[in-house]
């Protein structure tokens, strides 16, 4: 499985989105391998409107519907499409309290979430969130093009990560930009990757996602 974080570039951006994940939708049909398109806010409801594939938010406020100007909830995502939303990302980071608050208010409506973390000791309290998925990322390399298995102290926490008995579906991030990254997780034991730069920002997005998928079949 990969998830697709669109964030905020203008290349992943309004019509540029739903062009973006149109591609991935030719992508998962053409490799088998299941997408996850995390979209700005904004563009939930236009890119699921076009789309089959799942969409989700990239982020929820851990705030009800009520007065709460400015801020994004469970309960409209759900309602514009989303089908899940991310949390804690290292870009978007919650207290635990929050992110327990907005985990809580996912559930309510339904929406599937994943968390991210930086190393085995966050994961095993957010584990306790029983999140669907969880996703380790080393801060420090996001969109740095480095990825986690290129260092021997990433693939030690990697394995610490993947082995540690965690009933979410784990994923690996940050840096991730070729299938050779992509097998290499897979084989120590994740169920997937999330991406961003290395798809959204290539000069052939298409090119760059299918080589990533075929790391799944390596």
């Amino acid at each position: 499985m990969i998830f697709v974080n669109f964030k905020t570039y203008p290349e992943a951006t309004g019509e540029k989105a739903i062009a973006l994940a149109h591609v991935c939708q030719k992508v998962q049909a053409r490799t088998g391998v299941a997408m996850r398109l995390c979209v700005q806010t904004v563009d939930i409801n236009p890119v699921a409107g076009q789309i089959d594939l799942p969409i989700w938010a990239q982020h929820i406020d851990p705030v009800p519907s009520r007065r709460a100007t400015g801020f994004t909830t469970a309960w409209a995502v759900r309602r514009a499409g989303a089908w899940g939303t991310l949390l804690n990302h290292s870009e978007h980071p919650l207290e635990f309290s929050q992110l327990k608050q907005a985990v809580s208010l996912a559930k309510t409506e339904e929406l599937e979430v994943l968390i991210f973390v930086k190393d085995i000791q966050e994961a095993q309290r957010v584990s306790e969130l029983e999140p669907e998925f969880m996703a380790l990322e080393e801060p420090e390399l996001i969109a740095s093009g480095k990825a986690m298995v290129d260092s021997e102290q990433g693939k030690a926490k990697i394995k610490e990560f993947l082995n540690a008995g965690f009933s979410s579906y784990l994923l690996v991030g940050a840096g991730i930009t070729c299938r050779e990254d992509v097998a290499f997780s897979i084989k120590l034991g994740a169920g997937g990757i999330v991406v961003s730069s290395g798809v959204v920002l290539a000069q052939n997005p298409q090119k760059a996602l299918e080589d990533l998928a075929l790391g799944f079949k390596s």
